[in-house]
């Protein structure tokens, strides 16, 4: 795995580099106006990025032919397709962490579950975007990537309302936090699990 992972970073070494530093503006831009719950949308939509650029080269180039030629296992490399989602998911959950500690007084308990769904939604979209990527291909299944990318934008801006937050919040007080968090969580990666298997599936079934 650790090849694939390295050949992606080579790969996409241009855009991985200008997706670092608009990470470090968009997260500085998202504290100073105080709006936190864009720093893992900006991930998740990096992350998506990164994928994409990194599956169309393995098309173009051929180069899943070549690797599955070899004793290659399809989890192997459906798993690797996941780097750039997980490093990034990582990094936004971290710096939310922090920021929901020092800057929002939030209790260590709550300001982990919250960064930790943070990380499983990083994962999530990049994971469910890849089945239609392999069963349909990289032009084809471009329809879905902008999906995902609609997504992840509308959900930024309608976060952005404060009474829509004030609405989850209450849910949130009214019942269990920790129970409804931890809920989110299981079904987030159960889905990505879910999406791997299906990933894994098509390209089974693919002549190479």
């Amino acid at each position: 795995m650790s090849g694939l992972i390295l050949k992606d970073i080579v790969v996409t070494k241009k855009s991985l580099i200008w997706n670092l530093i608009f990470i470090i503006i968009f997260n500085i831009y998202a504290i100073y106006q105080d709006y936190l719950i864009l720093i893992p949308f900006i991930s998740i939509f990096l992350s998506l990025i990164l994928s994409q650029i990194s599956i169309g080269y393995d098309m173009k180039s051929e180069f899943e032919k070549m690797l599955f030629s070899m004793p290659a296992k399809r989890s192997t490399y459906v798993t690797a397709k996941l780097f750039f989602p997980l490093i990034f998911g990582i990094i936004s959950s971290i710096i939310l962490f922090c920021l929901l500690m020092i800057r929002n007084n939030m209790p260590i308990a709550k300001s982990l579950l919250i960064s930790i769904i943070a990380l499983v939604i990083s994962i999530l979209l990049p994971a469910i975007q890849q089945p239609f990527i392999y069963k349909f291909g990289e032009h084809r299944g471009r329809l879905i990537m902008f999906i995902t990318y609609f997504l992840v934008f509308f959900s930024a801006s309608f976060f952005k309302d404060d009474e829509i937050v004030s609405k989850f919040a209450l849910i949130y007080n009214r019942h269990s936090f920790g129970l409804i968090s931890l809920g989110i969580i299981a079904v987030g990666i159960l889905c990505i699990m879910i999406s791997i298997l299906i990933s894994i599936k098509i390209l089974d079934k693919k002549e190479y």
